[in-house]
């Protein structure tokens, strides 16, 4: 990777997001989501620009909220089905 490509990132990071809220992060896919220690943290954007095979994700530092939800179609029995809810 070029210095010249990081720098600009790192620009285009700075400018739109702050740094005390926001993580800026590589992947080599598209995430809709980290998990970092056993949380899930909802990525917020991607730089628009694939470097190097490298996508450049931001996320929120806060991590998501999760609950579950369960749905019963056919009175609770092995037809259960089971939902995860993001907020």
């Amino acid at each position: 990777m070029e210095a010249g490509n990081i720098l600009e990132v790192i620009k285009w990071f700075r400018r739109n997001y702050a740094k005390k809220d926001y993580v800026l992060t590589t992947r080599e896919f598209e995430a809709g989501c980290i998990i970092s220690n056993g949380k899930r943290y909802k990525v917020v954007d991607t730089y628009p620009k694939k470097i190097d095979g490298i996508y450049f994700v931001v996320y929120k530092k806060i991590p998501i909220k999760e609950s579950f939800k369960k749905n019963s179609y056919i009175n609770d029995d092995v037809f259960t089905e089971h939902r995860v809810y993001i907020r």
